[in-house]
Protein backbone atom coordinates (compact mmCIF):
# COMPACT_ATOMS: atom_id res chain seq x y z
CA UNK A 1 0.00 0.00 0.00
CA UNK A 2 1.03 3.25 -0.68
CA UNK A 3 2.01 4.98 2.48
CA UNK A 4 0.38 8.47 0.71
CA UNK A 5 -2.78 6.80 0.45
CA UNK A 6 -2.91 6.31 4.35
CA UNK A 7 -2.25 9.38 5.90
CA UNK A 8 -3.70 11.69 3.65
CA UNK A 9 -1.47 14.34 3.41
CA UNK A 10 -1.01 13.83 -0.32
CA UNK A 11 -4.17 14.50 -0.91
CA UNK A 12 -5.11 17.56 1.70
CA UNK A 13 -2.07 18.83 0.31
CA UNK A 14 -3.48 18.92 -2.86
CA UNK A 15 -6.67 19.76 -1.79
CA UNK A 16 -5.11 23.15 -0.66
CA UNK A 17 -3.47 23.78 -3.47
CA UNK A 18 -6.17 23.51 -5.89
CA UNK A 19 -8.47 25.29 -3.27
CA UNK A 20 -5.42 28.25 -3.31
CA UNK A 21 -5.49 28.25 -7.58
CA UNK A 22 -9.18 28.39 -7.61
CA UNK A 23 -9.30 31.48 -5.39
CA UNK A 24 -6.59 33.03 -6.95
CA UNK A 25 -8.51 32.86 -10.41
CA UNK A 26 -11.96 33.59 -8.64
CA UNK A 27 -10.20 36.92 -7.28
CA UNK A 28 -8.19 37.62 -10.89
CA UNK A 29 -11.54 37.25 -12.53
CA UNK A 30 -13.27 39.34 -10.50
CA UNK A 31 -11.07 41.84 -10.42
CA UNK A 32 -11.00 41.77 -14.01
CA UNK A 33 -15.00 42.36 -14.37
CA UNK A 34 -15.02 44.96 -11.37
CA UNK A 35 -12.30 46.84 -13.81
CA UNK A 36 -14.52 46.26 -16.88
CA UNK A 37 -17.88 47.22 -15.50
CA UNK A 38 -15.79 50.55 -13.86
CA UNK A 39 -14.80 51.04 -17.38
CA UNK A 40 -17.92 50.78 -19.23
CA UNK A 41 -19.51 53.06 -17.13
CA UNK A 42 -17.05 55.87 -17.34
CA UNK A 43 -16.92 55.38 -21.03
CA UNK A 44 -21.23 55.12 -21.00
CA UNK A 45 -21.97 58.63 -18.66
CA UNK A 46 -23.07 61.30 -21.24
CA UNK A 47 -20.22 64.01 -21.28
CA UNK A 48 -21.29 67.32 -21.97
CA UNK A 49 -19.65 70.86 -23.86
CA UNK A 50 -21.25 73.88 -24.65
CA UNK A 51 -20.15 76.29 -26.41
CA UNK A 52 -21.15 79.96 -27.21
CA UNK A 53 -22.34 80.39 -30.53
CA UNK A 54 -23.99 83.75 -31.45
CA UNK A 55 -25.54 86.47 -29.37
CA UNK A 56 -27.29 90.29 -30.12
CA UNK A 57 -28.68 92.44 -28.03
CA UNK A 58 -31.70 94.21 -28.96
CA UNK A 59 -32.07 97.74 -30.25
CA UNK A 60 -32.94 99.11 -26.76
CA UNK A 61 -29.81 97.72 -25.13
CA UNK A 62 -32.34 95.69 -22.61
CA UNK A 63 -32.55 92.05 -23.91
CA UNK A 64 -29.58 89.41 -25.32
CA UNK A 65 -30.68 86.82 -27.55
CA UNK A 66 -27.68 84.15 -27.20
CA UNK A 67 -27.60 80.91 -29.31
CA UNK A 68 -25.68 77.86 -27.26
CA UNK A 69 -24.26 74.65 -28.65
CA UNK A 70 -25.02 71.74 -26.13
CA UNK A 71 -22.42 68.74 -27.49
CA UNK A 72 -23.27 65.70 -25.35
CA UNK A 73 -21.25 62.54 -26.25
CA UNK A 74 -21.28 59.31 -24.39
CA UNK A 75 -21.09 55.17 -25.36
CA UNK A 76 -22.88 54.96 -28.88
CA UNK A 77 -24.25 57.84 -28.53
CA UNK A 78 -23.96 61.90 -29.79
CA UNK A 79 -26.42 64.12 -29.34
CA UNK A 80 -26.08 67.78 -30.54
CA UNK A 81 -28.62 70.66 -28.92
CA UNK A 82 -28.62 74.35 -30.33
CA UNK A 83 -30.81 76.49 -27.49
CA UNK A 84 -31.70 80.37 -28.05
CA UNK A 85 -31.69 81.96 -24.63
CA UNK A 86 -32.83 85.06 -23.79
CA UNK A 87 -31.45 87.22 -21.63
CA UNK A 88 -31.95 90.49 -19.39
CA UNK A 89 -28.86 92.90 -19.85
CA UNK A 90 -30.08 94.77 -16.33
CA UNK A 91 -30.55 91.53 -14.53
CA UNK A 92 -28.88 88.54 -15.93
CA UNK A 93 -30.33 86.19 -13.24
CA UNK A 94 -33.72 86.94 -15.48
CA UNK A 95 -33.43 84.47 -18.14
CA UNK A 96 -35.24 81.46 -20.25
CA UNK A 97 -34.37 79.11 -22.90
CA UNK A 98 -36.81 80.30 -25.26
CA UNK A 99 -36.35 77.22 -28.23
CA UNK A 100 -34.16 74.17 -28.17
CA UNK A 101 -33.50 72.67 -31.90
CA UNK A 102 -31.18 69.61 -32.83
CA UNK A 103 -28.31 70.78 -35.47
CA UNK A 104 -25.31 68.57 -36.70
CA UNK A 105 -24.08 71.27 -39.36
CA UNK A 106 -23.70 75.37 -39.25
CA UNK A 107 -27.17 74.88 -41.88
CA UNK A 108 -29.39 73.39 -39.79
CA UNK A 109 -28.73 75.56 -36.86
CA UNK A 110 -31.45 78.10 -36.49
CA UNK A 111 -30.78 81.84 -36.77
CA UNK A 112 -31.80 85.16 -35.48
CA UNK A 113 -32.42 88.94 -35.39
CA UNK A 114 -34.31 91.95 -33.37
CA UNK A 115 -36.92 93.48 -35.61
CA UNK A 116 -37.72 95.69 -33.04
CA UNK A 117 -36.59 96.73 -29.27
CA UNK A 118 -39.14 93.84 -27.90
CA UNK A 119 -39.32 91.51 -30.94
CA UNK A 120 -36.70 88.28 -31.98
CA UNK A 121 -37.03 86.74 -35.17
CA UNK A 122 -35.98 83.11 -35.28
CA UNK A 123 -35.50 81.77 -38.86
CA UNK A 124 -35.92 77.67 -38.35
CA UNK A 125 -34.76 75.65 -41.07
CA UNK A 126 -36.90 72.59 -39.93
CA UNK A 127 -39.66 71.99 -37.49
CA UNK A 128 -38.56 68.52 -37.17
CA UNK A 129 -36.60 68.55 -34.03
CA UNK A 130 -37.88 71.81 -32.70
CA UNK A 131 -38.94 72.93 -29.08
CA UNK A 132 -40.36 76.04 -28.42
CA UNK A 133 -40.45 76.38 -25.11
CA UNK A 134 -42.11 79.63 -24.88
CA UNK A 135 -43.25 82.53 -28.10
CA UNK A 136 -42.97 85.33 -25.25
CA UNK A 137 -41.10 86.34 -22.39
CA UNK A 138 -41.02 89.40 -20.19
CA UNK A 139 -43.04 91.48 -22.86
CA UNK A 140 -40.39 90.05 -25.49
CA UNK A 141 -42.21 88.22 -28.24
CA UNK A 142 -40.10 85.16 -30.01
CA UNK A 143 -41.11 85.41 -34.05
CA UNK A 144 -40.53 81.66 -35.16
CA UNK A 145 -40.28 81.72 -39.05
CA UNK A 146 -39.87 78.35 -40.92
CA UNK A 147 -39.94 77.01 -44.35
CA UNK A 148 -42.33 77.32 -46.82
CA UNK A 149 -42.19 73.26 -47.59
CA UNK A 150 -41.80 72.19 -43.76
CA UNK A 151 -44.53 70.65 -43.58
CA UNK A 152 -44.59 68.20 -45.91
CA UNK A 153 -40.87 67.40 -45.14
CA UNK A 154 -42.21 67.03 -41.50
CA UNK A 155 -45.03 64.68 -42.95
CA UNK A 156 -42.66 62.65 -45.10
CA UNK A 157 -39.95 61.87 -41.98
CA UNK A 158 -42.75 60.68 -40.13
CA UNK A 159 -44.40 58.54 -42.80
CA UNK A 160 -40.66 57.27 -43.63
CA UNK A 161 -40.12 56.01 -39.97
CA UNK A 162 -43.94 54.74 -39.74
CA UNK A 163 -44.03 56.72 -36.55
CA UNK A 164 -46.74 59.35 -35.59
CA UNK A 165 -45.70 63.01 -35.65
CA UNK A 166 -45.75 63.99 -31.64
CA UNK A 167 -45.99 67.39 -32.56
CA UNK A 168 -48.18 66.68 -35.81
CA UNK A 169 -47.54 69.68 -38.54
CA UNK A 170 -44.78 71.31 -36.03
CA UNK A 171 -48.28 72.93 -34.60
CA UNK A 172 -45.78 74.23 -31.65
CA UNK A 173 -43.47 76.05 -33.55
CA UNK A 174 -46.58 77.31 -35.90
CA UNK A 175 -48.19 79.48 -32.69
CA UNK A 176 -45.49 81.62 -32.35
CA UNK A 177 -45.34 82.15 -35.90
CA UNK A 178 -48.97 82.16 -36.35
CA UNK A 179 -49.56 85.73 -34.35
CA UNK A 180 -46.09 87.78 -35.48
CA UNK A 181 -47.61 90.80 -35.09
CA UNK A 182 -44.65 92.52 -33.33
CA UNK A 183 -45.25 93.24 -29.52
CA UNK A 184 -46.27 97.28 -28.49
CA UNK A 185 -42.18 98.50 -27.92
Amino acid sequence: MNPWDRTGFARRDANRSVTRADICILALTALILVGAVAWIYNDTRMTCEVTLLTEAISPDGAWKAAQYQEYCQGFLVTTIAVEVHLVSTRDPGQSAVVLADSAYTEDERSKFVWTAPRTLQVDVPSSLFLNVITCEFEGVRIHVSLPQNDLANRAAWYRQLGKPDPDPGGLRARKCSANAAPAAD
